[in-house]
C-alpha cells in the first residue's frame, strides 16, 4: 500500500483504488490542505471518510466540489448532532445530479429526515446505506463502477 501524507490527510492507494481519508481534527480541512494531491482543483476517490464524523465545523461545500468520491463514510452516531444536516447539504450541493453513495454507521432520525425532504425538493441520484444495527461494521463494495 503506497501513503501519500501531510498532516492534515492521506491518500491510501491499494489494487488501483484511492482511499481519501482526513483525520478528525478541530480546525477546517478545505482543499489547500490537499493542494498537492489535486489536479486543476479536484481529486477523484473510491471512498472518502468524511471528516469529524460529518461536523459542518469541517467541511465546506468547495471541500465537496473539490475532492469528489464514488463513496462517502459517515460515522457520527448522533452526539453533537453528527453528522449534521449541513454537511449532507453542502453534499449534495456539491454534486448536484451526479451518481454517489453515502454510507452511515448509524440510522439516525435527523438524516433520515433531511433525505425525505431532499428528495421532495430536488432531483438527485444518490443512493443512501445505513448500516445494519446487528452489524459491527460497515461494508463497502468497490467492484461496482460508478461514474463521476
Amino acid at each position: 500500500m503506497q501513503t501519500v501524507s501531510s498532516t492534515t490527510e492521506s491518500l491510501q492507494r491499494h489494487q488501483g483504488r484511492r482511499i481519501q481519508g482526513v483525520p478528525t481534527i478541530t480546525t477546517f480541512v478545505g482543499p489547500a490542505g490537499l493542494a498537492g494531491l489535486l489536479t486543476d482543483g479536484k481529486i477523484e476517490v473510491d471512498i472518502l471518510k468524511v471528516p469529524h464524523h460529518g461536523s459542518d465545523r469541517n467541511v465546506s461545500t468547495d471541500f465537496f466540489r473539490s475532492v469528489i468520491a464514488k463513496h462517502y463514510v459517515f460515522s457520527g452516531d448522533g452526539s453533537h448532532n453528527n453528522p449534521d444536516k449541513a454537511t449532507l447539504a453542502m453534499l449534495t450541493e456539491a454534486r448536484k445530479t451526479k451518481k454517489y453513495t453515502m454510507w452511515f454507521t448509524f440510522r439516525l432520525p435527523h438524516i433520515t429526515n433531511f433525505f425525505e425532504l431532499d428528495r421532495a425538493n430536488h432531483t438527485r441520484n444518490y443512493v443512501v446505506e445505513f448500516r445494519e444495527s446487528n452489524s459491527a461494521s460497515l461494508w463497502v463494495d468497490l467492484e461496482e463502477e460508478l461514474n463521476f
